[in-house]
């Protein structure tokens, strides 16, 4: 039901007026509320403004909230083919305290004396992310971050999750999905620094990918270390990028960190 833009035929027109019954269902299904953002109010259709349009206007012949709707529907109207939007919010690149949430409705034909409902259903404009590094990882890092970025809305902006972080990100994407880049940055703690034969050292690293984020969907990554105790010092790093808050599916991704050698 979202679209960016309505094109609608020509209807007929005539004598005689109807009603317009508005049916609105916001469809926000992120399951957590943070300390910075209620997403239940998200949920709440109270919270919407509407605006009806008349198949080919530009600009709507009415206005409300949804918390007026009692005095303000059902709207009669005279004979003709309608259609509204709602919204919610306030849009930005990637927020963690915001997002925005929309629905179009499709064309609806009132005949005399006749009812129509428009059925409107608004989703986020938006995907959530989020980040769990494991406890372990302050054991073999003395620093580590996520950076994350790719998307049309951000540009060449980014925006990182750092350990102590636990709010999620909004980040804004186009219909169909949008792929986020994310780099990984770790320093290793001095005992866990691997030498090469030739006796050069090296830190700092960074680990790179990237997944597709929906809107209306979140997805997790959840960063641990795995080491094995050998003469070689190996340590690898484990990325799971999980969406089951949305959809039981699970992407296990195993980064071996040999750029600390």
């Amino acid at each position: 039901c979202i679209s960016d833009g309505i094109n609608f035929p020509d209807t007929d027109s005539g004598e005689g007026e109807g009603k317009l019954i508005l049916s609105l269902t916001p469809s926000a299904d992120f399951e957590a509320d943070t300390r910075s953002l209620n997403e239940s109010n998200y949920r709440d259709g109270s919270n919407y403004t509407v605006e009806l349009y008349k198949n080919g206007d530009d600009a709507p012949f009415e206005t409300f909230k949804m918390s007026q709707s009692e005095s303000t529907l059902p709207v009669t109207v005279k004979k003709g083919s309608y259609w509204a939007r709602a919204f919610y919010g306030t849009e930005r690149d990637a927020s963690r305290d915001e997002f925005y949430v929309e629905g179009k409705s499709q064309l609806v034909q009132v005949n005399p004396d006749g009812e129509a409902t428009i059925p409107i259903t608004c989703t986020p404009t938006c995907g959530k992310i989020m980040v769990s590094f494991d406890a372990e990882m302050s054991t073999y890092y003395a620093d580590y971050k996520v950076t994350f970025g790719g998307t049309e809305k951000l540009g060449t902006k980014t925006f990182q999750w750092l350990p102590n972080d636990n709010e999620p990100w909004y980040v804004a994407v186009k219909e169909g999905g949008e792929t986020i880049n994310y780099s990984i940055y770790v320093k290793v703690r001095d005992q866990y620094v691997y030498a090469d034969t030739d006796g050069s050292k090296k830190s700092e690293g960074t680990a790179t990918g990237s997944f597709t984020l929906q809107r209306n969907r979140a997805q997790r990554l959840t960063i641990k270390p795995s080491y094995t105790p050998t003469e070689d010092g190996w340590l690898t790093i484990l990325i799971t990028i999980d969406d089951t808050t949305n959809d039981p599916v699970e992407k296990t991704f195993t980064v071996p960190v040999t750029w600390i050698k």
